[in-house]
């Protein structure tokens, strides 16, 4: 018995070990399917690797569906499928993150892979996509043992059920609908390309239905148009990683922007001149999809350093230049009200889902109020006016370049309105006029200012200096926006409701840090720490408005790591204290958007961690 289990473990560790990659879930995507037309069912697919694979990487893709019981349908005990079918496709070079693949059916069981990185083969009883709802589940491995990459099912608006046939299917165990896998209700289906820099980005784009293009009648192109790439390594900003410096909207629209942070060839900045609303959204028409406003997607075409300025500029019919990368509108109708106010707003990833960085608004006196109209907004979520936010009562309008260095003292200038020039009727000329733009160490502290009860003894706060609180300070005597912080021992910090306190880097708290339920404590630097002396403390209080029935409920997440359910409910019955478990939720047609075994909200008890972002 020795020797076989020592020839099998052999075997087993050549076969993965040599010429093939090992892909974790959503380390590929599918990106298109023609699954057939009237007088013609010549199916093609494609996907694209969000990694790098090595020479003779196997992956699997069928058309098999998945039971919720935990195995393909129709599957014999040898791992046979006996009603649908496989395609293998195996890799004849070691390929980039970012190849994008094409399989096509080409008659007589065969398919083609382009480019010729490959070769595809079927078997089982055949690979044939049904018109009337089918699946593509991408997985390693064997069908008795698979390891699930992505899956996506198309052509019926029946999502994920169970396998009740060959045209329906449950969510491939250890996959989850909107991460690593999407459904779409049409068929002949294709990725629209919006998003190509950054792993994480593309694979958001991908499992979002809106970001997908179809017809029922009409075969789509696969592959990315125009020989665009998709482009793996690329930079994920944070708030106020860029601001933007100036605007016209007399005559030909144009803004101009700078990075605060290095970046990554491939990087893609959207702007918008879309309203967002108070309700936490891009604002939405009757059929609750955002009005038809404009973005233009901006791309780098090179690695830039921190302190680089871009200008983009319309020359009509929805073309657009810029002085450094490419600038393309990517959803047409990205036009500034000439009067009566309009807003610009930066963010990555998609319309849907965005990370917000940076937002301007301009040409009325309303300042940031909610999204009534095209021409006023609210703070879009995420932005605080006055931190990574700004609103100026002129249509052309323009930064005035009174601070050029530190990226920190460059933010905290250019949110402030009073370092903003304009006209409603002149334009400005865009860009920093002479001299340049240069970033130092955001960690560095210039010097320190200490609250002694009555005044600072260095003057005012700003981004260059580290504040000391030697005395109980309360944000409502102003707002706070500091390099770095230092809270004594036996004394309080309150940031109150309506308020800020921002600092670029460390937080040393050896007395009480207190943060109130509409204030904002903000970190700029992702690197940096809150540091708890042996007295010290952070609150953060939250509330919520009574409830009048006992079916309604709070959905509450952590912004710190390691709290427990009672100490953050401590008050709240043990029976009254749930979590949602996404993985137990099961709704078999016909569909009730109910639990079927009512297991999906479990009971969280005291001693429970709650984990930051997870409600």
């Amino acid at each position: 018995m020795k020797k076989i289990t020592s020839f099998i473990f052999s075997m087993l560790t050549f076969g993965l070990g040599f010429g093939q990659t090992s892909l974790g879930a959503g380390e590929l995507a599918i990106t298109g399917v023609n699954s057939g037309i009237e007088g013609d069912s010549s199916d093609a697919f494609s996907f694209v690797l969000l990694t790098d694979v090595e020479d003779g990487t196997i992956i699997n893709f069928t058309d098999t569906g998945w039971l919720a019981s935990g195995r393909f349908y129709n599957v014999s005990t040898d791992g046979a499928l006996l009603s649908e079918g496989m395609i293998t496709w195996t890799a004849s070079s070691s390929l980039n993150c970012g190849t994008e693949i094409i399989i096509t059916d080409t008659g007589s069981n065969n398919w083609s892979v382009s480019p010729a990185v490959g070769t595809a083969l079927e078997s089982d009883q055949g690979f044939t996509l049904s018109r009337s709802g089918d699946q593509i589940i991408a997985f390693q491995g064997t069908t008795l043992v698979p390891e699930f990459l992505f899956a996506l099912h198309f052509a019926n608006g029946s999502n994920w059920t169970d396998a009740v046939n060959t045209n329906q299917s449950a969510l491939p165990t250890g996959l989850t609908d909107g991460i690593n896998a999407v459904h779409i209700s049409r068929d002949n289906i294709v990725y629209n390309y919006n998003i190509l820099g950054n792993t994480n980005l593309i694979l958001a784009a991908l499992v979002n239905p809106n970001e997908w293009l179809g017809s029922s009648s009409n075969y789509q192109t696969l592959g990315i148009p125009g020989g665009g790439v998709f482009t793996c390594d690329t930079t994920i900003l944070e708030e106020g990683d860029l601001a933007i410096t100036g605007v016209n909207t007399t005559d030909s629209d144009q803004f101009s922007f700078i990075l605060l942070t290095d970046i990554l060839r491939g990087t893609e900045i959207n702007f918008t001149d879309k309203s967002w609303d108070t309700t936490g959204t891009f604002i939405l028409d009757s059929s609750n999809d955002p009005v038809p406003e404009g973005i233009v997607k901006w791309t780098a075409t090179s690695d830039l350093n921190c302190g680089t300025e871009i200008i983009i500029t319309g020359a009509g019919g929805n073309i657009w230049s810029a002085t450094l990368g490419e600038a393309v509108e990517s959803e047409d109708g990205f036009l500034f009200n000439e009067t009566g106010g309009d807003q610009i707003i930066a963010f990555q990833s998609n319309i849907w889902t965005p990370q917000l960085k940076y937002a301007l608004h301009f040409g009325n006196s309303n300042g940031w109020t909610d999204a009534v109209d095209n021409k006023n907004s609210a703070v879009p979520a995420g932005l605080t006016n006055g931190i990574n936010a700004v609103a100026f009562n002129k249509d052309n309008c323009i930064y005035n370049y009174s601070v050029t260095s530190n990226q920190s003292l460059i933010l905290a200038a250019t949110v402030d309105p009073l370092n903003w020039t304009g006209d409603d009727t002149i334009r400005q000329t865009l860009g920093i006029s002479s001299g340049s733009i240069s970033c130092t160490t955001p960690n560095t502290c210039f010097s320190t200012t200490i609250w002694n009860g009555s005044s600072w003894s260095n003057g005012d706060p700003d981004m260059s200096k580290h504040i000391k609180i030697s005395s109980n300070y309360s944000t409502s005597i102003n707002s706070l926006m500091a390099c770095s912080l230092t809270v004594d021992y036996g004394f309080t910090l309150t940031v109150e409701n309506g308020t800020f306190l921002a600092i670029q880097n460390d937080a040393v708290i050896n007395g009480t840090l207190m943060v109130e339920h509409q204030g904002n404590f903000v970190q700029n630097n992702s690197n940096g720490t809150i540091t708890l002396g042996p007295s010290g403390s952070c609150v953060l209080n939250k509330t919520t408005p009574l409830k009048p029935n006992y079916y309604y409920y709070t959905y509450w997440s952590s912004p710190v790591v390691n709290e427990t359910i009672g100490n953050v409910f401590p008050l709240v019955g043990a029976d009254r204290r749930y979590r949602f478990n996404a993985q137990n939720y099961l709704d078999n047609a016909p569909t009730d958007d109910v639990d079927d075994n009512n297991n999906d909200w479990e009971i969280a008890v005291a001693e429970d961690t709650m984990v930051p972002g997870v409600g």
